[in-house]
């Protein structure tokens, strides 16, 4: 017989506070003497290479995922399960920051967590700046979550760049110095706040709401694979 424990998921656009939760999440736990340990992306030092941090202030100590072989651009899923099992104190939670930039083998990974009793709680983005499922990895994460919070943020978007719009915003908004960004370019560019020196663009994310989101180009529609043959 085999019994789990939780799945708790804090997902939404960008400045969603998803982090801010998790680290409540975090808090509350250790403030009753459970264990937590934390893992986030390697790839992600925008604000620390050990630490996950919000935007809205506080932070974490983290450990660091190396890179998976789905490629560099994602963290290995499996090799925050390896390192649990040889932690000499079984942890109560296992936190993760950036799920989205995780292999798909997320889900995966978090479900054994759970048949070991172990409870798993993520943050991510739920979709990527396409407007489309993050990953397939994320996707499946999100479906097996017992609880979900799907998080809004307020629209950046300013005409004048002083006055921002501030409806709900859903979206994520990437922008290649300044300008929105195309369907064209990589899926996964993590955010750079500083050019090197003028080398290398500079990827920067909003939250959007529907009417101020856009993107360069046209969608590439995708086959529909279970069409009735016409009579």
């Amino acid at each position: 017989m085999t019994n789990r424990t939780t799945i708790t998921g804090f997902v939404g656009p960008m400045n969603a506070r998803k982090t801010l939760l998790l680290l409540d999440h975090i808090s509350a736990a250790e403030a009753v003497g459970e264990n937590v340990l934390v893992y986030k992306p390697e790839i992600d030092d925008r604000f620390s290479v050990d630490q996950i941090c919000s935007r809205c202030g506080g932070s974490h100590k983290a450990i660091p995922v190396p890179s998976s072989t789905q490629g560099d651009l994602k963290a290995s899923s499996s090799w925050i399960l390896k390192d649990v099992q040889k932690q000499k104190i079984k942890p109560n939670i296992v936190a993760i920051d950036e799920a989205n930039f995780f292999d798909d083998d997320i889900d995966e990974v978090a479900t054994r967590l759970t048949e070991m009793g172990i409870q798993v709680a993520y943050t991510g983005l739920n979709t990527n700046y396409r407007g489309e499922a993050f990953s397939n990895g994320m996707r499946d994460l999100m479906s097996i979550s017992n609880k979900l919070e799907v998080l809004t943020a307020r629209c950046s978007y300013s005409a004048d760049g002083v006055h921002k719009c501030g409806a709900v915003a859903t979206m994520t908004q990437r922008l290649k110095n300044g300008i929105e960004d195309s369907y064209e370019s990589p899926l996964i560019v993590v955010e750079k706040f500083v050019t090197d020196q003028g080398k290398q663009p500079t990827y920067t994310y909003e939250a959007r709401c529907l009417e101020h989101w856009s993107i360069k180009g046209n969608r590439p529609k995708k086959d529909l694979k279970f069409q009735k043959p016409e009579l």
